[in-house]
């Protein structure tokens, strides 16, 4: 384990937190001035739409400290990932991991003061990367499945995990509900390819409060075949 990369990767997580936790405490004490001032019709819903506050420079500091972060912490991101490829579990430590992944899952983000073509393209390459971790115990498999589904909502297709509550809507039996033409059992056999259960066992979870956009399970065990585990490849970005 790199001791000093999982430090860094963590520090970076705590930054991105403590930033969060400010501009959505401050949020709405600029509300008014935004919704007087401001002409945003990306969709992007409250408070997140502060984000894209134009020109970003004379946004509220705790709306540019969020976007300057998000930007910085992607260059470190995509240096880490050319040197290392993703930097699972045996590099980083399971909470290294996990601070990668929210780094990934910000660059990913619909904000347009944030995502670009090439935060995108960076993305597509880590989900690569992501695939070959999952299948050796490297990365959860919900990261994937997140980050994979996030591209696609934004490009506005059919879910690959069906991972993400934006993806469908719930009828009256709690079943999903897709805009598009999408078969449930193809859903559920990627789903069990990478680890996870069917996405009708995760409903019943996500109702329950078992999981759900900040409560997600521990780790799988990691696998008992360390001698025929390849390095994670690298290069990605």
């Amino acid at each position: 384990m790199d001791g000093t990369l999982r430090s860094e990767l963590v520090a970076m997580q705590a930054e991105d937190v403590a930033a969060m936790s400010r501009f959505l405490a401050e949020a709405d004490s600029h509300r008014s001035e935004f919704e007087r001032t401001q002409v945003i019709s990306s969709g992007v819903p409250w408070p997140y739409a502060l984000l894209e506050w134009q020109p970003l420079e004379q946004a509220p500091e705790c709306a540019r400290r969020v976007v300057d972060m998000v930007h910085a912490h992607t260059v470190r991101l995509r240096e880490i990932v050319a040197e290392h490829g993703w930097p699972g579990r045996s590099l980083a430590g399971e909470d290294g991991a996990d601070a990668a992944w929210l780094v990934l899952q910000h660059t990913n983000s619909r904000v347009t003061t944030i995502r670009s073509a090439e935060g995108d393209e960076f993305c597509r390459s880590c989900v690569l990367l992501l695939r070959d971790a999952v299948a050796c115990g490297e990365a959860h498999p919900r990261q994937l499945a997140a980050i994979a589904d996030s591209l696609r909502l934004g490009d506005d297709e059919p879910p690959e995990f069906a991972s993400l509550p934006g993806q469908y809507e719930l009828d009256d039996q709690g079943r999903a509900v897709f805009r598009w033409d999408v078969d449930v059992r193809e859903i559920d056999q990627r789903r069990a390819a990478i680890g996870l259960p069917p996405l009708a066992a995760d409903l019943v979870r996500l109702r329950s409060g078992e999981i759900g956009p900040n409560v997600w399970e521990p780790w799988p065990p990691d696998h008992d075949h360390a001698a025929s585990r390849q390095d994670t490849p690298k290069g990605a970005g």
